[in-house]
């Protein structure tokens, strides 16, 4: 056996989840449906899918094992259930989710979680799925040490975001800085999961932080922004949005802003009823889909006066 067939059966390639070329959302990354052909014939092991509503999906894996001679792997990034990646399936709360409910009651979140993995197991065998990958790299990060994402998991895609895979951030841990866990409600059943960070010596001034689609305050992309602001004085408030991280979730989808912004305009308020904060000395920050969000609460509220955002989405397609 040649080298190229024994390599081959080792390797996973990235495919659009939709049947033709021209409705790939990442034309650059995914390969054409002629380009599937010859490797899958080649040998390929395995494909990972992105994109396409639930029913298109179950057609995608058929028609790609029909172009290999040998069993597929066919995977997909859907911690939060299928439906979190494909249209029409199952899009589950966060699994930090289960972690909270843990905390207060054990029994009932073991149970979740086992119905939780039944759900998406069930669904991903239905529409070909036979590895379910479930990324959580990001549990562990907090105000006091955290890390950039791992290779192909950045906040951009292609190869120039490996040369920061690893960097260390460590100048920015906000170390013996106090935070606390803060629950905000701003609507009926609907709350906001928030830290409210303090720095050794605070300027008067706060401000609100929140992060793009798909993300969490955990994500190194806010707390180093964070970091930047609170060992500037700022007290920071640094919150998940609805549907995502430790938030309420609510249908698992973000309304470009809209729901968000009516509920960080509640955040406001709160922030001057329970902290005291003067709405002068009071500004936000987001970054990519929470830049969005940022851009629409001042026409919300009078209490936020100043803003800033990183990263705004143009293109939901490629959000």
């Amino acid at each position: 056996m040649q080298r190229r067939q024994r390599v081959a059966p080792l390797l996973v390639v990235r495919a659009s989840g939709h049947l033709s070329d021209g409705q790939r959302r990442y034309p650059r990354w995914e390969l054409t449906n002629a380009e599937l052909q010859r490797l899958l014939a080649e040998g390929v092991g395995g494909v990972i899918l992105l994109g396409a509503s639930a029913a298109e999906l179950g057609q995608r894996t058929r028609q790609l094992a029909s172009w290999s001679e040998q069993p597929l792997l066919f995977c997909a990034d859907v911690e939060e259930g299928v439906g979190q990646r494909f249209e029409g399936a199952s899009w589950l709360v966060p699994p930090l989710a289960l972690g909270r409910i843990h905390a207060a009651d054990a029994a009932a979140a073991l149970a979740l979680a086992e119905r939780y993995g039944r759900c998406s197991g069930r669904e991903a065998r239905a529409l070909g799925l036979n590895w379910v990958l479930g990324p959580v790299c990001d549990v562990n990060n907090n105000p006091e040490h955290f890390w950039t994402q791992s290779s192909g998991n950045g906040p951009f895609e292609g190869p120039g975001w490996d040369k920061w895979v690893g960097y260390d951030l460590s100048q920015y841990w906000m170390k013996n800085v106090p935070f606390e866990e803060d629950i905000i409600p701003v609507a009926d059943d609907i709350n906001l999961s928030a830290w409210w960070i303090t720095p050794a010596f605070p300027n008067g001034k706060t401000v609100i932080v929140t992060h793009g689609i798909g993300t969490s305050r955990r994500d190194y992309t806010v707390l180093l922004p964070t970091s930047m602001l609170v060992k500037e004085g700022f007290n920071v408030l640094l919150v998940d949005r609805r549907d995502e991280g430790e938030s309420t979730c609510t249908d698992g989808r973000h309304s470009a802003g809209q729901e968000e912004s009516d509920d960080f305009a509640v955040v406001a308020d709160w922030l001057v009823s329970t902290k005291g904060v003067h709405p002068k000395s009071l500004g936000m920050f987001g970054v990519s889909g929470g830049a969005i969000t940022t851009s629409l609460v001042p026409a919300k509220t009078d209490k936020i006066s100043a803003f800033a955002m990183e990263g705004t989405v143009f293109d939901f397609s490629a959000a």
